[in-house]
């Protein structure tokens, strides 16, 4: 998800060849992982989770949200609002949590 949401933005900001060449070049560096069942029952959780407690998750964001718990990773954002509420989601932000 987090690829295809930089390649988005690159094309709806009309990168030039070189830009988009260095994306791709350093997306090279990187481990993308497939989608499976597992995170595709993840991602359904969060969603489901989010629905009953009456709060607005962004699909997206619940991808990216359940790509970190399947692979027990920490997510990294700055954007916390958008994670905050999924359990056990480990979130690393230097956004304030206070008054939120």
């Amino acid at each position: 998800m987090i690829v295809a949401e930089l390649k988005f933005w690159a094309n709806y900001r009309n990168w030039g060849a070189t830009r988009i060449a260095a994306l791709e070049q350093h997306l090279r560096r990187m481990i993308i992982y497939p989608v499976d069942a597992k995170l595709i029952d993840k991602w359904a959780q969060i969603m489901v989770q989010a629905e009953k407690t009456g709060r607005h998750m962004d699909s997206k964001d619940a991808w990216i949200a359940s790509t970190a718990l399947v692979l027990e990773l920490s997510l990294v954002t700055h954007n916390r609002k958008h994670f905050e509420g999924i359990a056990d989601l480990q979130i690393i932000s230097h956004q304030s949590t206070e008054g939120t």
